[in-house]
C-alpha cells in the first residue's frame, strides 16, 4: 500500500501494489489498483511493515530515474530505481558516476524485506558492502 504526497502537499494518493514472482529480475509484472483515502485508512489498520521514503525524479540525457531516499528505520539507505519497456532497454541505460552499485538481485533491497528490518540490520548491511570492493 502506498500513500503518496506529491511535493505541492496538496495531491495525494493512494494506492495498492501487486509486485508478482518472475524467474528473470529485471520484468516484474505489477498490477496497481487506486484506492479512497478511506480504502486506504481501513487497509492501514492491516498488520505489517512500513517504509517511509522521499522520491525524487532525476531527469538526465538518458532515461529518467528515480532516487529513493528512505526515513526512519531505514534512515541512511539511498537506492535508485529505474524503469523501461524493454530487458534491454532497461541494460542500456547510463547512470551518473556516483550511483555505486546494482543491488536488483540482492533480495534484502525488497520492499518486502525493508519493511521487516531495523536500522541495526540495515547498518550491517551496509557495512558488510563497504567492505567489498564497488
Amino acid at each position: 500500500m502506498r500513500k503518496i504526497t506529491y511535493s505541492d502537499g496538496q495531491d495525494i494518493q493512494f494506492k495498492l501494489c501487486k509486485k508478482y514472482p518472475s524467474e528473470d529480475i529485471l520484468s516484474t509484472p505489477i498490477v496497481n489498483t487506486y484506492l479512497t483515502a478511506d480504502e486506504h485508512a481501513v487497509l492501514s489498520e492491516l498488520p505489517g511493515g512500513k517504509i517511509r521514503k522521499r522520491r525524487y525524479s532525476i531527469v538526465s540525457s538518458a532515461k529518467p530515474f528515480s532516487i529513493d531516499v528512505f526515513e526512519a528505520q531505514l534512515s541512511g539507505l539511498i537506492l535508485c530505481e529505474v524503469e523501461a519497456a524493454s530487458v534491454t532497454e532497461l541494460e542500456s541505460q547510463m547512470f551518473p558516476d556516483w550511483i555505486r552499485r546494482e543491488v536488483t538481485s540482492d533480495p534484502f533491497f525488497t520492499g518486502g524485506n525493508l519493511a521487516t528490518i531495523d536500522d541495526g540490520v540495515l547498518l550491517a548491511k551496509l557495512a558488510s558492502l563497504q567492505d567489498r570492493s564497488v
